[in-house]
C-alpha cells in the first residue's frame, strides 16, 4: 500500500495524495527523478476505463470529469480554480498519454489537443505558462512530456505486433503471423518500425491542415489581450 502523504490546493486546503505506481508495481517518475503524486486511491487502470472510448478531450478540460487536478475525490468546490492542485499536474498529464494510447488515439493528436485546451484558459488567466519548444504544441512545461511518457508507458505494457505475410503453399494461400512485437519510441518521430499497427479500432486522427495557423491566431489574440 502506497505511503499517504498531505498536498495543498490553490485554495489551501489539505488533500489526500500518494506516490503513483503502474499497474505492474513500479514506481512512476517526473523527469527530476522524483516519484508522481496521485490523489488517494488513483488506480491508472481504472481511471482509463472510465473514460469512454472515443477520448473526448473535453473530459480532461478544466473542470471536466477526467480532470484529474480538480476532480479529486475529496476536493472542495471540485472543478475549480480553488480545487486545483499542482502536484497532480504531471499525473493528470501522464494518464492522458496513458488513455490516449489504451484507445489507439495518436500521440501528437493527443498533445496538440492538450495544447489547445492550454491556450484557451490563457485567454482568461495570464498566469498560465507555455512549454518554451515549439514542439509541445502550447502545452504548460512539463506536460507534452509527461504526456508522452503515458503513452509510452502504456504501449511498453502492451506491445504492438508487427505482422508479416508468408506464403503457405497453394492449399493455404497467404498467411499473416506475428514476427515480433514494438512500440512507441517516446519521441516525435514516430514508431521504432515502419510495421503495420495490427488489429484495433483504428481511431488515429490527423491533425487539422490549419492547426498551425490556428495556433498562430490563439497566440495574437493572447498578446492583443495582455
Amino acid at each position: 500500500m502506497a505511503q499517504a502523504v498531505s498536498v495543498y490546493s490553490n485554495g489551501g486546503n489539505l488533500v489526500k495524495a500518494e506516490p503513483l505506481f503502474s499497474p505492474t508495481g513500479a514506481p512512476i517518475l517526473k523527469a527530476d527523478g522524483s516519484q508522481m503524486l496521485a490523489p488517494a486511491g488513483f488506480n491508472l487502470t481504472s481511471f482509463a476505463a472510465t473514460v469512454p472510448s472515443e477520448l473526448q478531450m473535453k473530459d480532461f478540460g478544466t473542470g471536466g470529469p477526467a480532470d484529474i487536478q480538480r476532480t479529486y475525490p475529496d476536493a472542495i468546490n471540485p472543478g475549480t480554480v480553488s480545487a486545483f492542485v499542482m502536484d497532480f499536474r504531471p499525473v493528470a498529464s501522464f494518464a492522458l498519454g496513458w488513455v490516449a494510447a489504451s484507445n489507439d488515439v495518436s500521440l501528437n493528436f493527443t498533445i496538440a489537443m492538450g495544447g489547445a485546451v492550454n491556450i484557451k484558459n490563457s485567454l482568461n488567466n495570464k498566469k498560465i505558462e507555455f512549454s518554451p519548444s515549439l514542439s509541445d504544441l502550447g502545452n504548460g512545461p512539463g506536460n507534452a512530456e509527461n504526456i508522452r511518457a503515458g503513452y509510452a508507458a502504456k504501449l511498453a505494457a502492451n506491445p504492438i505486433p508487427v505482422y508479416q505475410d508468408i506464403s503457405g503453399g497453394s492449399e493455404i494461400g497467404v498467411m499473416r503471423v506475428v514476427v515480433g512485437y514494438t512500440g512507441y519510441t517516446g519521441k516525435d518521430t514516430g514508431w521504432t518500425t515502419p510495421a503495420e499497427r495490427g488489429p484495433g479500432p483504428g481511431v488515429n486522427p490527423a491533425l487539422p491542415s490549419d492547426f498551425l495557423s490556428r495556433i498562430a491566431n490563439y497566440w495574437e489574440l493572447r498578446r492583443q489581450l495582455t
